[in-house]
């Protein structure tokens, strides 16, 4: 059998965001909690995605990317 484990994190744990030191941590603890999930899964065919959405818009503009490549992409999961 074949399962798969989806969670949600966000951007500003990967890239960090002024003022927001206690979200960004929270974040990057789900990232952490898949990773380990992903490799104790292996032998027991599940398979774990973390998805980190990030959106340029109006509201989003006055943070700084500053060095940091943002990369647009689709997630397929079969």
């Amino acid at each position: 059998m074949l399962f798969r484990i989806i969670n949600i994190s966000s951007a500003s744990g990967i890239y960090g965001n002024f003022g927001q030191a206690n979200y960004s941590t929270a974040k990057m603890g789900v990232v952490g909690l898949m990773n380990t999930l992903a490799v104790e899964g292996k032998k027991d065919n599940i398979f774990v995605n973390t998805i980190a959405p990030t959106a340029l818009s109006r509201m989003t503009k006055t943070i700084s990317f500053s060095g940091v490549h943002l990369m647009y992409f689709t997630v397929f999961l079969f």
